[in-house]
């Protein structure tokens, strides 16, 4: 399952082998962006188009691309 499947208010953890098929780029945002393997992630509200995703994450409210959360493999 990856983060834009998910349900709003769902909660779930980021997957250890979401980093083995992502682009260098991608990586680096995850990492910015402090989604690392086993944190905590619930997904607030999506955008009117969809186009992106609002997230809660160590406490902090973060707005990711679709692009990018089809790629964080989670699991609930």
């Amino acid at each position: 399952m990856n983060l834009y499947d998910l349900k709003i208010g769902q909660n779930v953890t980021v997957e250890r082998d979401t980093f083995d098929s992502v682009s260098a780029v991608a990586k680096k945002n995850l990492l910015r962006y402090g989604l690392t393997p086993a944190t905590s992630i619930t997904l607030l509200r999506r955008s009117p188009l969809g186009s992106s995703l609002e997230i809660l994450i160590r406490g902090t409210y973060l707005s990711i691309s679709k692009d990018l959360a089809q790629q964080v493999r989670v699991r609930l």
